[in-house]
């Protein structure tokens, strides 16, 4: 319903704790574009998870391994199923008990990013809170994947009304060639 996308985040965030009853959600947004190991963040939601000092989302989205791998992740008790270090120690200083991390895809098969939901408590998340919650994560890509194609429809454009006043200004023939030049490299790097 928004083509803001911090709008829609909370949306998705909110939704997302309603449906399974979480006291934890995360909601983090990558470049789908970038590089699969070092997925470049865009944005993100958080209700209930507090970063440490020293600790960022854009670090936490370059080294998530469900962002990175596109592989969902369900622990029904961590402590006993995550052995050593996590993630969520080394960025939250604590381990939920019951986590669910799902990857948000887009229509060209790449991760758009996660939804990461927790519980204090183990075994909180049952099959059909699960089902329930992997559906609504295939639902959010499309929406987000529209919101981000919209944000770089407005930059392009941006970008183009730019580039049109720069030859609006220029009345030499020699520098409006030189701004087009410029601007036929940036479109086509190999060239």
């Amino acid at each position: 319903q928004s083509l803001d996308l911090g709008k829609l985040l909370a949306r998705i965030g909110q939704i997302s704790g309603e449906i399974t009853g979480a006291s934890r959600v995360l909601v983090i947004i990558v470049d789908p574009d970038s590089e699969p190991n070092n997925r470049r963040y865009i944005d993100h939601f958080n209700l209930g998870y507090q970063l440490l000092p020293g600790r960022s989302i854009e670090d936490l989205a370059r080294k998530c391994a469900v962002i990175r791998s596109g592989v969902p992740f369900d622990a029904v008790d961590a402590y006993q199923e995550i052995q050593g270090g996590s993630i969520y120690q080394d960025f939250f200083g604590f381990l939920p008990r019951s986590i669910l991390v799902e990857p948000i895809w887009g229509r060209e098969n790449k991760v758009l990013g996660v939804i990461n939901i927790s519980h204090e408590n183990p075994n909180y998340f049952d099959e059909v809170v699960k089902n329930q919650f992997r559906q609504f994560c295939i639902l959010v890509g499309s929406a987000v994947e529209n919101c981000l194609l919209y944000r770089q429809a407005m930059l392009d454009r941006a970008a183009h009304r730019v580039v049109s006043d720069r030859l609006t200004l220029e009345a030499r023939e020699e520098e409006v060639v030189t701004i087009l030049v410029e601007e036929a490299k940036k479109l086509f790097p190999q060239a």
